[in-house]
């Protein structure tokens, strides 16, 4: 697949996101975001997109169906008509730096997307390891203590048979929050992109950019923390696992590091908080 026809996907992709964020807009407040295509546009963007772009272009089609097939259940169902997109002229100098991810040291936010994608992928490995006792272990805490937080419910038998129901899909590990920080991300990338090469130097372009940028740098960050929070539910009650909770002071000046560098740049808390999720993931049998 030649520049040209890359550049094309990459244009259309955006534009079509564009019109994705402006649906969800009006429709998140009251039905809630719909995460299912936030993460079919992440798969895409990671895969077909930063680390495969030579098979984007079928990956892409599918992608597009379903975008399509929303916008149209949408307008039948809620009477929201999708809009144009606001996309009007990609910025040559964003789309190249997606095409030449992997050489191109231009443009900083690739390093910290490549980072975002290694904490996903570090997360995916982690689900891989705690194989479906872990997730059922981890799901369950994590619904009592919703209902319990929202409805003081804390009957865990009742949570015990939903959580056996529950079909832990591959594609399902990536977390919300993390998808959330994704979606913030093409939010600012879409602005970005609606600006024509002449005003790639302005502040509307840098701001966004720099605003992309901080929620990629807020998702690995996040990623990093539930691999660590996950680690202890798991491994709670486990003996071969005593040692590492005796050595929570790590995690705990972790916390207080992180505390008194609010407001500055958080690259060192999140390698600090990287370094300590592979040493938990390493522990893992």
């Amino acid at each position: 697949m030649d520049i040209k026809e890359s550049q094309l996907i990459i244009s259309n992709f955006f534009r079509n996101y564009d019109i994705f964020i402006q649906i969800d807009s009006k429709t998140s407040l009251l039905y809630g975001r719909n995460y299912e295509i936030i993460k079919e546009a992440f798969i895409f963007f990671a895969n077909n997109l930063i680390l495969h772009p030579k098979n984007s272009k079928e990956a892409y089609e599918k992608l597009r169906e379903k975008f399509l097939n929303y916008f149209a259940l949408i307008e039948e169902d809620l009477d929201i008509t999708a809009q144009r997109s606001s996309v009007v002229c990609i910025n040559n100098n964003l789309t190249s730096s997606f095409l030449l991810f992997n050489k191109s040291q231009d443009l900083n936010f690739n390093q910290f997307l490549s980072e975002f994608l290694y904490s996903i992928k570090m997360f995916e490995e982690f689900r891989d390891k705690i194989q479906m006792e872990g997730r059922r272990t981890i799901a369950k805490n994590n619904i009592i203590e919703r209902l319990s937080y929202y409805f003081n419910f804390q009957d865990t038998h009742a949570v015990e048979q939903i959580v056996k129901k529950i079909e832990f899909q591959n594609n399902s590990n990536i977390p919300k929050q993390v998808l959330t920080e994704f979606h913030n991300f093409m939010s600012h990338v879409c602005m970005a992109c609606s600006l024509s090469d002449e005003d790639k130097d302005t502040d509307i372009f840098s701001k966004n950019i720099e605003r992309a940028i901080n929620h990629i740098k807020r998702g690995t960050l996040d990623c990093y923390k539930i691999i660590i929070k996950d680690f202890f539910i798991f491994t709670r009650g486990k003996k071969e696992y005593l040692i590492i909770k005796k050595d929570k002071n790590k995690l705990f000046n972790l916390r207080i590091n992180e505390y008194q560098n609010l407001g500055k740049n958080i690259n060192k808390t999140t390698a600090d908080y990287k370094q300590y999720a592979s040493f938990l993931l390493n522990k893992l049998t």
